[in-house]
């Protein structure tokens, strides 16, 4: 056994050796209250100081929240006798203020569930690696309003397991020291660490990610997998996180051999776990628009006479791509075509291409992939790290066997990525500052530093760069925005830019996963779902990147936006234990505060391949949620109703959210209708056309039966359209479903105006077609009442019979 496995199993022993704290009061809170009593006991002179890191206390009152086996708002009472002050109540958890001393006493009472310390992370901690005094908190936490959907739903992600795939977890050696400060749970399970720490780099760059998880949800269970040892380890790995019981997993690492035309064996691991109900959130990428998407267009090359790419789409001839690399920058350049991969699929590419990089003069060549893609996978990837005396060199792209392909593109990774420009100036009240007013710290980025930038004939399908499992349909691919320039720290939302290297999405999908042709190829998903902030206060990374200037390193990148929106995705979880995943990632999408992509010249509304549908924002998510599981549903209609008839609706308005509401329906009656009949409302608003329900309990349904008739046969379908509302009696809330039945109207036979009723009107239609007045066309067809294919006496006498009111009067 080495010292590390020796080390980890010490801890997991040690972790089986701690007791247990039975009774509702947290082992935090009874550590505190005996420190309590042993300062009253030793006569209380001096202040006193919590030796429990986290837990805010004051004047002898500590900070809490409470769960009960009922409605909270029952408890008020005895918790005021008890002294307890600034209290909050909703569904069953209160929170507030409780004197230290009568912690025991509130224990004590019947119905109470759990006690727990109410410790919010607060912006202004200064710990880096934990002293066991104050945790450092993630500024997305504020950012994403997290604290707020804490203290109004009571969640902290309690009884949801988070899975999370990064490159190592504790090969610093400060994982411990993270968990005495509080900075991580008691417990993270790791079910595989990298396996050699020194020679691959071990960042712990997965528990800088299970930080910040902690920090918005710190009662979820955590696990990590460092997927480090291929691809196909990376989809095992993503198996056994939902085989350990996550319910969400979460990475930040990926492969650049992944396919980006096709889904590979990661993605197809990502839809694996999502078809068993399990969300997974990936870092969308930083290569920000480094990418050069193109039709394949190949021509002969003088010089050498083989072919290549003419990058000119004009009538000129350019083989060599201009590209500029800053003196000691490493790039990986990827290069991939649209033809199915070997791995995962047994087909492979049909034609080679190769990758060469020449210099400025194209007289050396500094950097090459020239693989044998024929059967196999139809990638180049090429790594150069530039130690020469310039910054300007060429990219060609020659065409070794096999037909030419359809379309190539290229991804280019670096540190290195082209910054905004200067911000335009933002509107007045829009101004980059604190939630509190103050002036944010740090330095804007200088558009003009050092980047590697694609000199001509870039763009191409939005120059996309997000591509391999983040683009797998079981993904949500999570970009980044700095935590300032959130609406919280002051930015408005039409101003507010994301991270220069969040990448954009767009690259289309032409395969299945086994290669062949997907239906709608190419299928383009929309890549990034949403973004989530970065640049947050954790331990990582170890180098100077304290970019906010308050003494604390900063996490910057999709690798930071990722965990923070898995986080709130286990508090939505904990909320509603049987929420799919597709109401979750809708919830997310829908609710998202939309961006602005800062490439265009313009706001674009909507969705767009470098915001997706915007920032994450959690409470409107949570409103979602709150109204997602209200619907209607409707009674099996008849196929059909003849005009004059009615037609009978059963509407039930169901809850399934697991809260109570107060909810109405509204309906728009098509005007070629009356009704007939309505029963189930406590009371109508005529104002408002709608039908007052009253409050649904959790898992509750009810009925409002409605008869309409129809009183115009001129249509040939009627449509109404209910509406149920969330909220009050009054009306005010969200939508919670929409229903447009819509049911055919048959002809009325003998109604040959179509009025809803047969009368003496038809009698006049049908005598001058007897008369010979009207024109012959069809006339069999339109006026035969008794099928003997004759238009005679004997249809009129049966008109008669077929009257609406017995004297042919009408009926309207």
């Amino acid at each position: 056994m080495n010292r590390k496995t020796s080390l980890l199993l010490s801890i997991f022993l040690f972790t089986l050796a701690t007791p247990s704290w039975g009774g509702p009061l947290s082992h935090r809170l009874q550590r505190l209250e005996r420190a309590w009593h042993q300062h009253q006991a030793q006569g209380g002179r001096t202040p006193f100081r919590s030796p429990v890191a986290g837990v805010r206390q004051g004047d002898g009152y500590v900070g809490i929240d409470l769960t009960t086996d009922g409605r909270a708002a029952d408890y008020l009472p005895a918790l005021r006798r008890l002294g307890m002050v600034r209290i909050a109540a909703y569904r069953n958890v209160a929170s507030g203020w409780l004197p230290i001393a009568n912690l025991s006493r509130l224990a004590a009472l019947d119905g109470v569930i759990q006690i727990r310390a109410a410790t919010p992370r607060l912006r202004s901690a200064r710990v880096l690696f934990g002293d066991g005094k104050n945790p450092v908190v993630s500024q997305g936490d504020a950012a994403l309003q997290a604290p707020r959907v804490r203290k109004r739903f009571g969640v902290t992600g309690h009884g949801v397991t988070v899975g999370v795939l990064s490159d190592s977890y504790d090969c610093l050696g400060q994982a411990a020291a993270d968990i005495a400060a509080g900075e991580l749970p008691k417990t993270v399970e790791v079910l595989k660490e990298i396996v050699d720490c020194q020679a691959l780099n071990g960042t712990d760059e997965g528990r800088a990610m299970m930080q910040i998880i902690h920090d918005i949800a710190p009662d979820a269970r955590l696990l990590f997998y460092s997927p480090t040892d291929g691809k196909a380890d990376f989809a095992r790995g993503i198996v056994a996180l939902a085989d350990a019981g996550a319910d969400i997993i979460v990475d930040d690492i990926g492969y650049p051999s992944e396919p980006m035309f096709q889904d590979g064996i990661v993605s197809q691991a990502v839809d694996e776990v999502r078809a068993r109900g399990v969300a997974y959130f990936s870092a969308a990428g930083n290569e920000g628009r480094l990418g050069y998407d193109a039709r394949f267009n190949p021509a002969p090359v003088a010089l050498t006479g083989e072919t290549a790419h003419d990058f000119d789409p004009g009538e000129g001839r350019d083989f060599y791509q201009a590209i500029e690399i800053p003196k000691g920058a490493k790039v990986t350049i990827v290069l991939q075509w649209n033809q199915p991969f070997l791995s995962g699929t047994g087909k492979g590419a049909d034609s080679d291409l190769d990758l060469i990089l020449f210099d400025g003069t194209l007289g050396r060549v500094v950097a090459e992939s020239s693989e044998d893609n024929l059967g196999r996978d139809p990638i180049e990837a090429l790594v150069f790290i530039n130690d020469t005396d310039t910054t300007r060199f060429n990219l060609y792209i020659p065409h070794r066997a096999g037909p030419a392909p359809e379309r190539i593109h290229y991804i280019v990774h670096t540190a290195f990525i082209p910054q905004w420009p200067a911000r335009p100036a933002l509107p007045e009240g829009c101004a980059v500052e604190n939630g509190d007013g103050t002036p944010a710290p740090g330095q804007p980025v200088d558009p003009g530093a050092e980047a590697v930038r694609i000199l001509e004939y870039a763009g191409g399908n939005h120059s996309a760069t997000l591509y391999g499992h983040p683009n797998a349909a079981g993904a949500m691919a999570v970009g980044a925005i700095s935590y300032r320039e959130t609406p919280f720290y002051g930015i408005c939302d039409r101003a507010s830019r994301i991270e220069a290297f969040s990448s954009a999405g767009g690259i289309p999908i032409y395969f299945d996963p086994e290669g062949r042709p997907v239906p709608d190829a190419p299928a383009i998903r929309r890549k990034p779902d949403i973004v989530a902030p970065d640049e947050v206060n954790t331990f990582f990374p170890q180098e100077n990147a304290d970019t906010d200037d308050d003494g604390l390193p900063n996490f910057s990148g999709t690798s930071a936006a990722a965990p923070h929106a898995a986080a709130i995705a286990a508090l939505m979880l904990e909320y509603d234990p049987n929420l799919s995943v597709d109401r979750l990632y809708q919830a997310m999408r829908r609710t998202a505060r939309d961006l602005d992509d800062p490439a265009t010249d313009h706001f674009d509304e909507g969705f767009d391949y470098a915001t997706g549908y915007g920032l994450l924002d959690a409470p409107n998510a949570f409103t979602r949620l709150e109204t997602d599981g209200l619907y209607l549903t409707l009674a099996p209609l008849p196929e059909t109703v003849m005009a004059g008839q009615t037609i009978d609706y059963r509407i039930t308005a169901v809850n399934t959210s697991g809260i109570p509401h107060a909810v109405a329906i509204r309906g728009e009656i098509p005007p070629t209708t009356r009704i007939d009949h309505l029963e189930g409302c406590i009371r109508i608003d005529p104002a408002r056309s709608a039908c007052i329900v009253g409050e649904l309990a959790p898992g509750e349904r009810r009925h409002v039966d409605l008869r309409l008739q129809v009183v115009d046969g001129r249509v040939d379908a009627i449509a109404p359209r209910f509406e149920l509302l969330a909220g009050d009696v009054n009306l005010a809330g969200q939508g919670g479903g929409l229903l447009t039945p819509s049911t055919p109207v048959a002809r009325l036979p003998g109604d040959f105006n179509r009025d809803g009723c047969v009368d003496r009107s038809d009698r006049a239609t049908l005598l001058a077609v007897l008369r010979g007045t009207l024109p012959d066309a069809d006339l069999n067809a339109r006026f035969d009442l008794t099928g003997d294919g004759y238009v005679d006496m004997d249809d009129l006498r049966e008109l008669v019979r077929r009257y609406s009111n017995p004297d042919g009067g009408p009926c309207i």
